[in-house]
């Protein structure tokens, strides 16, 4: 799984770099275009230790990309596998507002996961995705999830929070909202399923559905 390799590189000498990776591992070997203003993150092959500058070079956790995040670089790419938080993640003040996205391949993956010991701190950050491929945003089988002000998900007729397990919070500033893509008007903040599951929406956050509150 997203093991990335160069298929080309083209520098300009004025104008914008192009290059463009391919999935070496296994499922679909799409050719991805490579953005020099993102971190790439992917914990299957990532190292904390590589520069996070494109997906052959991934970063292995969420906390460290958003370190290297800059007024230059605010877009963080999770690589084509679901990235799982079994540890404390807390990205509530980055340096400048980021943006968490993804290029990915996989039917109905996740974009991150919560599982036993991961906690998730989010605030001044935007998450989305208009991959087809991409079901839910965040899973939560165990574990904790805070949004403060700041962090918006955009779920595109897709699953924002989708809770087997562990405790969602939102706070004051935090936003959840759907947006509809063509005649796909479907789509959850907050799903809940089981009766282990809790959410707390305190005073001040939204979750907001084709625009109304």
């Amino acid at each position: 799984l997203g093991l990335y390799e160069s298929k080309f590189t083209l520098e300009p000498i004025n104008g914008y770099l192009l290059a463009a990776y391919a999935n070496k591992g296994e499922g679909p070997k799409n050719i991805v275009l490579y953005n020099p203003n993102g971190i790439y993150v992917n914990d299957f092959i990532g190292v904390d230790a590589n520069t996070g500058e494109s997906p052959a070079s991934p970063v292995k956790t969420l906390a460290n990309a958003a370190t290297k995040t800059s007024a230059t670089k605010t877009l963080i790419y999770i690589c084509d596998s679901t990235l799982t938080i079994n540890s404390p993640q807390d990205i509530s003040q980055p340096a400048v507002k980021d943006t968490i996205t993804s290029f990915m391949f996989r039917t109905n993956a996740y974009l991150m996961r919560i599982t036993s010991g991961g906690t998730l701190t989010l605030g001044n950050i935007s998450i989305y995705t208009i991959s087809a491929f991409v079901s839910r945003y965040i899973q939560m089988d165990d574990g904790s999830l805070t949004l403060n002000s700041g962090a918006t998900l955009m779920t595109y007729g897709k699953y924002g929070i989708y809770q087997l397990g562990g405790d969602g919070v939102m706070n004051r500033g935090s936003l959840i909202k759907h947006q509809p893509t063509g005649t796909n008007i479907s789509g959850y903040g907050i799903y809940q399923y089981g009766t282990t599951p809790t959410a707390t929406l305190n005073t001040g956050a939204i979750i907001e559905r084709q625009g109304t509150a």
